[in-house]
């Protein structure tokens, strides 16, 4: 028999650490507005705030790491040049700006206590285009081919459910407006995260292929942590746990377990050659592109904090006040 030696050649990481910021913001902001939809159901405009506001600074700064991971921002502009209805990407170029922008203006109309109407229509709007963005991007990554560990029907899920979870967990981190909806959002919490724990272990049991891959590409103490650290504890701690301490901590972990996924997962799958005949490191946590990459997306969620906190506490208040105050200065 011949052996045939190919040869490769170093190349970089096509998805990147802007790519892992990126995913975890924009699913922490999806599942943030979808627990304020339910919040408001279940409990009120005013039990459903807290999560809207987390919704909205999340939303508001998942738009960096995405153009900043796309290298040439302006390619951003070519998904609205043509119709390309058979690609996720061009799905997503769409359903990613109606869902910042349905959020931001709910966030807007709840602040100022006005729209009524108008603003069941933005949050309508925005729970469809959150859905949808979950949608695509769990499908833009079960696409690839090349990447096996992505190419499948366990990959997406999982994705999904820690979304939910790092979401959830935001919220529970910012602080529930009450104790009804803190148990509330605990409740969800540990069932998104005992659902991805669950997944997590069907995915990789199901298929002893898929297990030995990904043991090869995620360790199994970088395994254990997400499994772990990430999704049962932060379970435990929402099921078990009592005060709002417990609940913080509880968020934070959940929020910690998604980064640990898609690090793992997104820098893991692609160290191994396409053609299979070369090894490459992924990016160490010390490496200036990690370091940009989380400096930069942590600066813009502290920015996107700020002009929220500024718009409910000192904006809304005077809009509010404005027509009131018109006459009162007329008399005097």
């Amino acid at each position: 028999m011949t052996g045939i030696d190919l040869i490769s050649v170093d190349q970089a990481f096509a998805w990147r650490p802007w790519a892992v910021a990126y995913f975890l913001v924009i699913g922490a902001a999806v599942a943030a507005a979808l627990a304020a939809e339910a919040l408001r159901l279940l409990r009120g405009p005013a039990a459903a705030r807290p999560a809207l506001r987390v919704a909205a600074v999340l939303a508001l700064s998942a738009p960096l790491p995405l153009l900043a991971d796309l290298h040439q921002p302006a390619r951003f502009l070519n998904f609205y040049l043509g119709a390309a209805p058979r690609s996720v990407m061009w799905w997503g170029a769409w359903l990613l700006p109606a869902f910042v922008a349905t959020t931001l203006m709910a966030t807007v109309a709840d602040a100022l206590g006005r729209w009524a109407g108008p603003a069941r229509l933005l949050r309508l709007g925005m729970v469809a285009s959150g859905l949808g963005v979950l949608a695509y991007t769990a499908g833009e990554t079960a696409i690839v081919a090349a990447r096996p560990l992505w190419h499948n029907a366990g990959f997406p899920v999982v994705l999904t459910l820690t979304a939910l979870a790092s979401g959830v967990g935001a919220v529970l981190i910012a602080g529930a407006a009450d104790r009804a909806a803190a148990r509330l959002l605990r409740m969800a919490l540990a069932g998104s995260a005992g659902a991805g724990l669950v997944a997590l272990g069907l995915w990789l049991l199901a298929d002893p292929d898929m297990a030995r891959l990904a043991l090869s590409e995620m360790p199994v103490a970088v395994l254990g942590h997400v499994a772990g650290l990430g999704l049962a504890l932060p379970a435990l701690l929402a099921l078990f746990g009592r005060g709002a301490v417990s609940a913080r901590l509880a968020g934070a972990a959940a929020v910690w377990g998604a980064l640990a996924f898609r690090w793992a997962l997104f820098t893991g799958a692609q160290a191994q050659s396409r053609v299979e005949t070369a090894t490459y490191l992924p990016p160490a946590l010390t490496d200036p592109a990690t370091l940009q990459s989380v400096t930069g997306t942590a600066g813009m969620i502290a920015l996107a904090a700020v002009l929220v906190a500024v718009l409910d506490l000192y904006l809304a208040p005077a809009l509010r006040r404005g027509p009131q105050a018109g006459p009162r200065a007329g008399k005097a």
